[in-house]
């Protein structure tokens, strides 16, 4: 009886650690923006993903997922590209 329960306490400290272990690189992650200002949308979009880039080579972060824009402005636009990054 002593031996099951000492297994199952080690079993129960092991799955803490990797549980506790685990979390703090999941912490490190985050949303990322960054704005571009063009004569059109797609000139602005381009701007933008160029700062996103930028910014996060400069924070030495690396970029997960799709690049999501928001634009205003049909002539002179102005787009936020976000994206997750670790």
């Amino acid at each position: 009886m002593k031996r099951l329960l000492g297994i199952a306490l080690g079993g129960c400290a092991l799955a803490a650690l990797v549980l506790f272990t685990g979390t703090p690189a999941e912490a490190k992650c985050g949303k990322a923006s960054a704005s571009g200002v063009g004569l059109g949308p797609e000139m602005a979009k381009d701007m933008a993903k160029m700062n996103l880039a930028a910014g996060l080579e400069t924070k030495k972060l690396k970029a997960k997922g799709k690049i999501a824009y928001a634009c205003s402005g049909p002539l002179m636009s102005e787009c936020k590209a976000t994206q997750r990054a670790c």
